[in-house]
């Protein structure tokens, strides 16, 4: 017998359906597991700084020594033009950024910044790295 005369048939067309729910059944059970797998993703955000001209890796625990070059150039920008115009907003902007050992000694430098005159400018000629960093 043909496929095409048996689907003509009723039941050609039981088969047909029967077929039919075991595949949308099984469509189903992928839509769960997928949107399981998403919900329970850990969402990440890549903040890259502007000196970043290379291509680094970032994983969860550890990062390339040019990704953290490059973040440490940018904050040593940030700081060395701080004059107290900019203080304020240059303590909120770094505060999250900052390692517990350095945190004090940073926001210490920020404030003594709003009640004077003085103005700094840093611009970096080059940047040495630690070769054991981490």
């Amino acid at each position: 017998m043909k496929l095409s005369d048996f689907l003509q048939t009723w039941d050609g067309h039981e088969t047909e359906n029967r077929f039919s729910r075991v595949i949308i059944i099984g469509l189903l059970v992928v839509c769960v597991i997928t949107s399981l797998a998403a919900w329970r993703t850990e969402r990440s955000i890549i903040l890259v700084p502007p000196t970043l001209n290379k291509e680094v890796e970032v994983t969860r625990t550890s990062a390339s020594s040019e990704f953290k070059e490059s973040w440490g150039l940018f904050l040593a920008e940030l700081l060395g033009n701080t004059t107290p115009a900019n203080a304020d907003f240059l303590k909120t902007a770094i505060e999250p950024l900052l390692a517990p050992d350095i945190y004090r000694s940073v926001l210490v430098m920020c404030q003594h910044f709003p009640g004077h005159t003085v103005k700094q400018l840093f611009a970096a000629i080059r940047s040495l790295r630690a070769t054991n960093s981490r």
